[in-house]
C-alpha cells in the first residue's frame, strides 16, 4: 500500500517527521518499505497568470504570452493549444532547472525574445500530460509553485502481511497511528444534496448468487461532465502508484484508497438496461474487460450483467462496452462485496492482478459500501457537477454483524509476561474502535474491517502491538529440564541424519504437490489425494511417494553441474481420504562417483553402493540385517527394483532407475533411489547400542572363497552365517563378487572374511580353524557350495 505523509496528516493528527513514522509504523506490525520525496524539486518555478496572449507573427503554431508574475511580467513564446489568457500557470523563470534536466534561460523564438516557459505537468514530474500547459485551479501569483501545490511530500510504501487487508487503505493506516498516538480519526465530512427522484426508479438489483455476492449497492448519478481531475486528486492518485485518468475514474480510485472498498463506475447510458443482475459466468462465456482483451469465462467466475449480457467481471475488471468515456453524462456507482476465493480463483486464471481484485481477494468491510457510495456521490457533484439520485439500491438479505468476544486481561498478561493492567488493556482496544464492555472478562465487539480477528489470542496480539514489542520483558523461567526431551520419532530422525550426513548425503526438502500424469507414467497409480482449488494441474494432488520428487530433484542438480548426487527426505506422502492419510517415509537419491578406496580405482557408484548403505542404516536402527527380494512393481520406473525385507515385514522398495527416466532427467551417471515407509521401520527398531567392553585378546582372521550358483541370493547365504550363532565369530563381511567366464557356467565366485575371537583367551589356530571349519562347512553343506581352497 502506498500513500503520503501529507495525505496521513489529513485523516490524523500526529507531529513525528516521516522517517520517524516509519519506524513507529514498523513497530506495531506494519513495515515501511521505503519513505522518498513523492514529487522532484522545483526550486524557482512560480505560479504566473496570462494576461495577454498574441500570434506569433512569424509562426502559426506559436504564441506569444504576457506573464505576470505579481511585481513583474515576462514574455513568453508558448507551443501549447490549450493556452489562453486569465489562466495561472507553472512558470519557470530564465536560470531555473526543470527536473528533466532541461536548464531554461533567454531564447529568440523566430525573432521575439523569450524569458522562461509555461510548463507542461509531464515537464515539472507531476503527471503524463505533454500535450499541453499545466493549469492550474487557483494559486497566489508570484508563489512558489511547490508550496501552492504542496508539493513537498514523501511517499510512503507499507509492506503489508495477508492478514491486514484493512491497511489496504489510507483509513486503515491512520487507524493504525492514531491507535499509536492516542488520537482520533479525521474522516472527510459527506454532505450530500441529493436530488429527489429515487434511484431505485430507474436501476434495480438482483443476485442470484447470495454466497458469491451477499451484498450488492449502487448509486446513480446524472448530468456528469467528464473532465480532468484536479491536482489536488491527481496528487493523491499519484502518491499512490495510479495513474490519474478522468474525474470519474479518479473518484472511484481516490475513494477505493480512503476506504480500501472498491468501486465500479458504469456508463449508465451503456449499461443496456436498468436491470443489474449478478450471476456466475456460463461456461466459455465470452466478454471484453477495459483492457481490450476478449475474456473466455467459466462458471466459476462471478458476472455483473444488465439481466442479459456480461458488463464487468465482478470484483476484477469492468467491461469495454459499459466504461466511462468523454461522451457519458450518467454513472452507475457499484459498492459490493464478493467472496474472496471465487476473485483469487479468477484472478490467478485470468493473470489480472488488479487494485480491486486484490482487496476483495484478501477481504474487504461488507458494511463499508454505503459510505464509499456517498462519498464517491459527493465527489461527482462536486467535481463533476453530478446530479445524485436520491438513496442507495443495496441487495443486503443478510446483514453481518461485529464479531463478539471474550478476553480476560490475567491471560494477556500471562501470555505476554508483562504486568498489563485490564484498563490499560480496554485502552488499547479501544483506540481501535473495537468496543469493550468492563468487567473481571472483558466483552470485545471487533468491527467489521478487521476481518482477521476471531478469536481471544488475536486480541492479545493487538494489546501486544499497541503495549510494544519492545516494552515485552526478555526473561528466562526455571522450570523444566535445560534441555527438552525429544519424542523417540525425534530422536530417531536426529541419529538418522547423522548417520547419512557422515555417509556423504546432504538432505532435501521436495515440493509435497505434484503431477498425477508424472505419477502415473512412474507406476503409482491413483486414485491421488487432490486439491480443491490447485494453482495448476501440475501441482494438482499430494505425493504418493517421495522416489518422483527427490529422482527429480537429483536430476537437475547433476544437469547442473554437480557430478555427485547423494540426498535424503525425511518426510510425508498422502494417500486420498477426508482428510487425506498421511505417512511418513524416507528417500533416499544416490548417483555418484563411489567413495575412493585404497583397493580400488576411480569408478561409478553401483547398487551395491546404496544397498551398503542400506545395510548400515538397518544395522544401525533394527540391528539386523535388510533382505533385498526382487521384485517388479515399477517396471517404467526401475530397470532392477527389490523389496527391503527386516523381521518378516516388506519395510521399502529399492532399485535403479530405467534409461528412460534417467534421460528424461538428465542424469549423467547412473540414479539408485530407495524408500522406507519409516513408521513401519521404527517400530521394528530397538535401543541405541549399549556399550559392550571390548576384548583384551587379538583376533584371528580367516578367509573363505566359494563358487556358488548364479541364482543363489548372497543375502541367503549371509543370513545362514548369522543363525549358525558361532560363538567365536565377531564379525564378518563380503569382500569380493565375481560372475565372469573363470568362474565357470551358471556360477558365482564369493570371497568372504571372517574375524574370530574369545572374550576370555588368546586363541589358537587350531581353535580359530576348527570354528572356521564348523562355519564353512555349514555353508557348503547347506547350498551345495564349493570351498576353493588353497
Amino acid at each position: 500500500m502506498q500513500t503520503s505523509y501529507k495525505w496521513l496528516l489529513e485523516w490524523v493528527d500526529f507531529s513525528f517527521p516521516p522517517q520517524e513514522l516509519a519506524e513507529r509504523l514498523l513497530g506495531i506490525g506494519l513495515a515501511v518499505e521505503t519513505v522518498e520525496p513523492l514529487f522532484p524539486k522545483l526550486d524557482g518555478v512560480l505560479v504566473g497568470r496570462v494576461e495577454l496572449v498574441e500570434k506569433h507573427p512569424e509562426a502559426d503554431r506559436l504564441s506569444v504570452c504576457t506573464v505576470s508574475l505579481g511585481l513583474e511580467k515576462k514574455r513568453v513564446v508558448c507551443g501549447a493549444p490549450n493556452v489562453e489568457s486569465g489562466q495561472k500557470v507553472a512558470y519557470a523563470p530564465a536560470g531555473s532547472k526543470l527536473p528533466n534536466g532541461a536548464q531554461i534561460g533567454f531564447a529568440n523564438i523566430r525573432g521575439v525574445e523569450s524569458a522562461g516557459m509555461i510548463c507542461s505537468e509531464f515537464e515539472l514530474g507531476l503527471g503524463a500530460d505533454k500535450e499541453g500547459i499545466m493549469v492550474l485551479d487557483s494559486g497566489v501569483v508570484g508563489k512558489r509553485l511547490a508550496d501552492e501545490l504542496g508539493l513537498e511530500d514523501w511517499k510512503i510504501s507499507v509492506e503489508l502481511t495477508p492478514n491486514r487487508p484493512d491497511c489496504l487503505s489510507v483509513a486503515g493506516i491512520a487507524r493504525e497511528i492514531a491507535a499509536l498516538v492516542g488520537g482520533k480519526l479525521k474522516r472527510p465530512k459527506i454532505s450530500l444534496k441529493e436530488a429527489e427522484e429515487p434511484a431505485s426508479r430507474f436501476v434495480s438489483v438482483e443476485t442470484a448468487e447470495r454466497e458469491l455476492c451477499p451484498r450488492y449497492a449502487a448509486r446513480l448519478v446524472r448530468k456528469l461532465k467528464i473532465g480532468p481531475s484536479p491536482f489536488w486528486l491527481k496528487k493523491k492518485l499519484i502518491a499512490a502508484g495510479m495513474r490519474p485518468i478522468n474525474n470519474v475514474v479518479d473518484v472511484t480510485n481516490l475513494v477505493m484508497l480512503e476506504f480500501g472498498h472498491p468501486l465500479h463506475a458504469f456508463d449508465f447510458q451503456r449499461f443496456g438496461s436498468q436491470k443489474v443482475r449478478v450471476r456466475r459466468a456460463k461456461e466459455g462465456e465470452k466478454l471484453v474487460t477495459l483492457d481490450g482483451v476478449e475474456r473466455s469465462l467459466t462458471s466459476e467466475d462471478l458476472l455483473i450483467t444488465n439481466g442479459q449480457a456480461g458488463t464487468a467481471l465482478a470484483g476484477v475488471m469492468g467491461g469495454r462496452d459499459s466504461e466511462i468515456s468523454d461522451g457519458t453524462s450518467q454513472v452507475l456507482l457499484e459498492a459490493a462485496y464478493f467472496d474472496p476465493r471465487t476473485i483469487r480463483r479468477t484472478r490467478k486464471r485470468l493473470g489480472l492482478a488488479t487494485e480491486s481484485a486484490i482487496r476483495f481477494e484478501k477481504g474487504t468491510d461488507i458494511n463499508v459500501p454505503p459510505l464509499a457510495l456517498d462519498r464517491s456521490a459527493q465527489l461527482l457533484s462536486e467535481l463533476a457537477g453530478g446530479e445524485v439520485l436520491s438513496g442507495i439500491v443495496d441487495a443486503y438479505p443478510k446483514p453481518k454483524e461485529p464479531t463478539k468476544l471474550t478476553l480476560r486481561p490475567l491471560l494477556v498478561s500471562q501470555i505476554l509476561g508483562a504486568e498489563i493492567s485490564s484498563p490499560e488493556v480496554s485502552d488499547y482496544l479501544s483506540r481501535l474502535e473495537m468496543s469493550v464492555t468492563p468487567g473481571k472478562e472483558l466483552s470485545v465487539i471487533v468491527p467489521t474491517f478487521r476481518v482477521d480477528i476471531k478469536e481471544e489470542a488475536d486480541l492479545v496480539e493487538e494489546v501486544a502491538r499497541l503495549y510494544g514489542y519492545d516494552r515485552i520483558p526478555s526473561l528466562q523461567r526455571g522450570s523444566g529440564p535445560l534441555a527438552p526431551r525429544f519424542s523417540f520419532f525425534e530422536a530417531a530422525a536426529d541419529r538418522l541424519r547423522e548417520l547419512l550426513v557422515g555417509s556423504g548425503f546432504s538432505e532435501a526438502v521436495t515440493s509435497p504437490l505434484g503431477n498425477p500424469k508424472v505419477f502415473a507414467k512412474a507406476g503409482f497409480a491413483g486414485p491421488y489425494a487432490a486439491l480443491a482449488n490447485p494453482l495448476s494441474e501440475e501441482l494438482s494432488v499430494l505425493r504418493p511417494t517421495l522416489l518422483v520428487s527427490l529422482a527429480d530433484v537429483a536430476g537437475r542438480n547433476q544437469a547442473g553441474g554437480n557430478p555427485s548426487v547423494r540426498m535424503f527426505e525425511l518426510s510425508k506422502t498422502f494417500r486420498p481420504g477426508s482428510p487425506p492419510e498421511e505417512g511418513w517415509r524416507l528417500g533416499l537419491v544416490f548417483s555418484s562417483a563411489a567413495a575412493l578406496h585404497w583397493r580400488e580405482k576411480g569408478r561409478s557408484a553401483d547398487f551395491y553402493d546404496l544397498a551398503g548403505i542400506l545395510e548400515k542404516l538397518f544395522a544401525r536402527f533394527l540391528h539386523q540385517p535388510v533382505r533385498l527380494t526382487p521384485r517388479e512393481s515399477l517396471p517404467g520406473f526401475f530397470e532392477r527394483e527389490f523389496e527391503l525385507i527386516a523381521g518378516g515385514q516388506v519395510l521399502g522398495l529399492s532399485g535403479e532407475l530405467s534409461p528412460e527416466w534417467t534421460k528424461e532427467l538428465h542424469f549423467k551417471k547412473p540414479c539408485f533411489l530407495a524408500e522406507i515407509d519409516w513408521e513401519l521401520f521404527l517400530k521394528l527398531a530397538g535401543p541405541e547400542k549399549a556399550y559392550h567392553p571390548f576384548s583384551r585378546f587379538p583376533a584371528v582372521e580367516r578367509d573363505a572363497a566359494l563358487v556358488a550358483p548364479l541364482e543363489l541370493l548372497v543375502s541367503d547365504i549371509l543370513d545362514e552365517i548369522r543363525n549358525a550363532k558361532e560363538s567365536l565369530l565377531e564379525s564378518f563381511e563380503l569382500f569380493d563378487l565375481y560372475t565372469g567366464p573363470q568362474a565357470g557356467e551358471g556360477k558365482k565366485s564369493l570371497a568372504l572374511s571372517f574375524r574370530y575371537r574369545s572374550a576370555e583367551k588368546t586363541l589358537t589356530d587350531a581353535e580359530a580353524d576348527a570354528a572356521h571349519e564348523r562355519l564353512v562347512g555349514r555353508l557348503v553343506s547347506r547350498f551345495g557350495l564349493v570351498w576353493r581352497r588353497q
